[in-house]
């Protein structure tokens, strides 16, 4: 008995490592949005972003993320006008509301239906270097730089999680004097396989600043 319960915490062991460094594999190599760290606060930092191209759809709320990640994953597999396909990027990114549509920072935050967004590679310089998507549910949008204020946490990035995390960074910004200007959005790195104590999710709330 004792020599099966130790070939069982072998497998085990083995088990843990293969997937662990199986989700390191997954994300080595795939292009991030770009930004630069701007000042480092206790719990969160504020970065400026480089000018972006999404992918973007609707998603009514985070707890309902199945039809508009299979939306955008389907333009950048081939579904679009050249049937090519486009590198995907880190992070995927949610602003839709969790299912009670309001997260707490001093006052509630009315978010209403919010969209999911794949951030495309750096090498397209704008939309007219993109293929045009097949499905109209997916549309491309031009984002300017800008400065953000970001909450980063490990494990399983729930609608409840992101929502008390979505309030933490509120308090944190309201305490300093930071003044919002954007709804709170999920920025999520990993694939839903990976070790979720590897995961990497952060909230990002928009911020004035230059």
């Amino acid at each position: 008995m004792r020599k099966v319960l130790g070939w069982v915490s072998v497998l085990v062991v083995v088990a843990l490592g293969v997937w662990t460094v199986g989700s390191l594999f997954v994300v080595s190599g795939i292009e991030q949005a770009k930004y630069e760290v701007v000042t480092v606060k206790p719990g969160y930092e504020i970065r400026r972003y480089a000018p972006q191209i999404v992918a973007q759809t609707t998603m009514p709320t985070m707890g309902d993320t199945g039809p508009a990640f299979r939306a955008i994953a389907g333009y950048i597999f081939g579904g679009n006008e050249a049937s090519s396909k486009i590198a995907m990027t880190t992070p995927v990114l949610m602003d839709a509301p969790p299912a009670s549509e309001k997260i707490a920072m001093t006052a509630p935050v009315v978010m209403g239906e919010g969209t999911m967004s794949f951030v495309m590679p750096g090498k397209y310089a704008s939309i007219a270097d993109l293929p045009k998507p097949k499905d109209p549910r997916v549309v491309l949008v031009e984002r300017p730089a800008r400065m953000v204020a970001a909450l980063r946490f490990s494990w399983y990035a729930t609608p409840s999680r992101f929502a008390a995390k979505a309030a933490e960074l509120g308090a944190l910004l309201v305490s300093d004097g930071v003044r919002a200007t954007g709804k709170p959005v999920l920025a999520g790195y990993n694939p839903p396989f990976s070790v979720p104590f590897m995961k990497r999710n952060e909230v990002l709330i928009e911020v004035e600043g230059k």
